[in-house]
């Protein structure tokens, strides 16, 4: 029998979930509305004589008794209404005197045990509407059960992949067509591309992939540089689900944006056609959508081929008015943002200036509702903050990278550039120290042997994701570091002068020979 908590729900999800679970005991559709602060109705059931009331109350966190004083509150507004038929869901649990105690509660409103449904109940029929199950995906994904199975398998197969991150993320999504589409595409084509503008989710759904067939048994490889190193970790007959995030931007990173020069274009397409040939192999890949664009045009193999076909890409489009809301109520449930910050988001309906915002993404609302980013500007300064993030999130970043980080921040930030946004501990730890001690005497600032977990510290959450490997959080990090290092040409000397192995010198070098990058080459052809 299932046996959620489901505390990994937000309201919403919970309310939506309970509606399914409602209509498919009972047999019946329900009205949605709006959601409204005292309504008391988040679904109703009207036909002829028939006025039936579904209130959901999410009180995992709190249990009974939150759930209880909240219920006082509920039966004065039910009341009110005076349905023919109140139902009541919860996430709580509960026992028969439990449920006596609530009818009581709702003096006659709710005219059988059968009515409240709790936790348990929501669970048994889960289980008789298998269908249900399936379509919250968000709901089993995140369950105990799939945590330590997919724990289990990465430890097997010894992947660098961070189930609990993923897990977290999990929670804050916003559950949509996108992910069964690509579960079919992979289980049918055994490849999914992940397309769309920066910030749009695409990394968190291709992570969510990774998890669900982890939980299946499959070992999960993430491709870094090119599709050779994919080849190289291929086993034919073994479960393998590969992926690389962002894989032509990071692959060229922008190097070679006009054209390919070593048949990079061949390579991806043989590696795709290995996996759909493979019966136990899967490939999942992220991409801005215009550098697909700019690649499909640069190369006649692409244009030729099926890659961008339907049956291959998923395009993520913008979201709607609804999706944005959700989005950021979840980040914000979810967040530990303090209420003081909170407030300031519901203060004069501003929640309303972020959701109609043109420059809406999940990335930026996933800054604004992390504390650790946000908790030296005061309560009151924080609209002020998240209107200057909406209208120029570049600015961000850059101002970030100048004004808010350490030389320490910095050199890690410049030796993981180097290593194309993804390293090993102890490889970035050992390019750091080159690079950063370079720069303290180039620069004259004092080093300690603190700087690299002192530095590593304020980078985490804001610019890097810890663990295993050291990653930027974003591609669009590799972005500002390249329009960085154009600006300002000694940060390719520096890389280039403090590279502890000829793959670090290279990638800066092959960056600063494209046309557009002439003064960074004008710069490194200086005489001393």
């Amino acid at each position: 029998m299932a046996d959620y908590d489901f505390q990994q729900l937000s309201p919403h999800d919970f309310e939506l979930l309970s509606r399914d679970v409602v209509q498919a005991r009972d047999g019946i559709q329900l009205e949605s509305f709006k959601a409204g602060r005292d309504q008391g109705i988040d679904f109703r059931y009207a036909k002829g004589a028939a006025n039936l009331i579904v209130q959901a109350k999410h009180y995992a966190g709190t249990g009974l008794a939150g759930l209880l004083r909240e219920l006082h509150k509920e039966a004065v507004k039910a009341k009110k209404l005076n349905p023919s038929r109140y139902i009541l869901t919860t996430s709580v649990g509960l026992t028969p005197p439990n449920k006596t105690e609530i009818m009581e509660i709702f003096g006659g409103l709710i005219a059988e045990p059968g009515d409240i449904v709790g936790r348990d109940d929501i669970n048994g029929l889960l289980e008789q509407h298998a269908d249900i199950h399936q379509r919250h995906h968000k709901l089993w994904l995140t369950s105990r059960a799939v945590l330590d199975r997919v724990m289990h398998n990465a430890a097997k197969t010894q992947s660098d992949f961070d189930v609990e991150r993923v897990r977290r993320d999990i929670a804050r999504y916003v559950q949509n067509s996108g992910y069964p589409r690509a579960v079919e595409m992979l289980n049918d084509g055994h490849v999914a591309i992940i397309s769309g503008a920066p910030g749009v989710g695409k990394t968190t759904l291709a992570r969510m992939l990774l998890y669900a067939f982890l939980e299946q048994g499959y070992e999960a490889i993430s491709i870094l540089t090119d599709f050779q190193t994919g080849r190289e970790l291929y086993q034919p007959g073994k479960k393998q689900i590969f992926y690389f995030d962002d894989f032509i931007g990071a692959t060229f990173l922008g190097e070679r944006a006009s054209t390919f020069t070593r048949n990079e274009d061949r390579a991806i397409l043989d590696f795709i056609e290995m996996v759909r040939g493979s019966k136990t192999a899967r490939l999942v890949m992220t991409t801005r959508e215009h550098i697909l664009q700019q690649a499909v045009a640069a190369s006649e193999k692409l244009k030729h081929s099926h890659l961008v076909d339907h049956k291959c890409v998923l395009a993520i489009r913008d979201y709607g008015r609804m999706q944005r809301a959700e989005i950021l109520y979840n980040h914000i449930y979810f967040s530990d943002l303090p209420p003081s910050y909170r407030d300031q988001l519901l203060a004069d309906r501003f929640y309303l200036e972020i959701i109609k915002h043109s420059k809406f993404n999940p990335r930026l609302i996933e800054w604004l509702s992390n504390y650790r980013r946000v908790k030296n500007m005061k309560p009151e300064n924080y609209r002020g903050f998240v209107r200057n993030l909406l209208d120029d999130p570049a600015e961000i970043w850059r101002h970030a990278y100048h004004e808010q980080i350490s030389d320490s921040g910095r050199s890690i930030m410049l030796a993981l550039y180097t290593h194309r946004g993804e390293c090993h501990p102890a490889t970035l730890e050992k390019t750091f120290w080159s690079i950063h001690e370079l720069r303290a005497q180039r620069y004259g600032f004092s080093t300690s042997p603190s700087d690299w977990r002192m530095g590593l510290g304020e980078l985490a959450g804001s610019f890097v994701h810890p663990g295993t490997k050291i990653a930027v959080l974003d591609p669009s990090l590799l972005d500002m570091l390249n329009a960085t290092v154009l600006e300002e040409p000694r940060n390719a000397i520096d890389m280039i002068e403090g590279a502890t192995r000829f793959e670090e010198a290279h990638r800066v070098w092959t960056f600063a020979k494209l046309p557009a990058n002439a003064p960074i080459m004008r710069y490194l052809s200086k005489p001393d």
